[in-house]
């Protein structure tokens, strides 16, 4: 696989809705083969496949179109060499120019090209504008039947103060204000005065959680995401 300059995030990846799959796949003549029409070409779009096979994402956009390569593990032989396949975008006209598997006798018609543009329109449909998510991993179905079987607390890395309920138990250990009102301490606060249910829970944040309070918060989460605190009081 060549280098290209960005791995695939959620933000960066070009969109490719159904009438572009359809469009593509009624005028492509690989596609209507029986090699990879009916129980196969249903098998290879279902994301119980794609999902866990596809990995090491990466893009590169040269003028209106957009390049994206990955590399995709073999359903069975999962330990066998990774599967290159290439899918070219205009984005400018919003069509799709090829899907290319450079690995198989039918390069232009397998599952894996499938698969792969299938994978890119699942990640078109429902685009999240508040978190970043990268696929450039290695396949999750590649990971199955690793040697490794547990890891050593070593491994875990260097202990920080949890902010979980062993918290409770901890002496010394301060939450910050802001922190402190998230819906994960609230509770633990309340339970260590007694509180036993949701009723009293309520009028428990009630004046904790004022119109000041509120507006604090609000002016504090903007950057969402990218924000601690914006994370901990999404927190369920």
């Amino acid at each position: 696989m060549l280098k290209y300059l960005k791995s695939a995030q959620l933000d960066n990846l070009p969109r490719v809705d159904a009438f572009m799959v359809a469009h593509f796949l009624q005028n492509n003549p690989y596609f209507s083969s029986s090699e990879i029409r009916g129980v196969k070409q249903q098998r290879a779009s279902q994301e119980e496949y794609g999902d866990t096979a596809i990995g090491y994402d990466q893009l590169k956009r040269e003028s209106n179109q957009c390049i994206i390569k990955c590399k995709i593990c073999p359903e069975h032989k999962i330990r066998s060499k990774l599967y290159n396949v290439t899918l070219i975008i205009n984005e400018m006209e919003e069509t799709i120019i090829s899907v290319q598997c450079h690995d198989c006798a039918a390069s232009e018609g397998c599952k894996h090209t499938l698969a792969f543009l299938m994978w890119t329109h699942r990640r078109s449909e429902e685009p999240s504008c508040t978190s970043t998510v990268s696929y450039w991993k290695k396949p999750f179905l590649a990971k199955l039947g690793t040697s490794l079987k547990y890891i050593t607390a070593k491994q875990f890395g260097p202990v920080k103060p949890s902010s979980t309920q062993i918290a409770r138990h901890m002496d010394g250990y301060e939450v910050p204000l802001m922190m402190s009102l998230s819906l994960h301490h609230l509770l633990i606060e309340y339970v260590k005065n007694g509180g036993v249910n949701s009723e009293n829970f309520l009028l428990f944040c009630t004046p904790r959680i004022n119109d000041c309070i509120q507006k604090e918060i609000e002016k504090h989460t903007r950057l969402q995401f990218k924000d601690k605190l914006w994370h901990e009081m999404r927190y369920r």
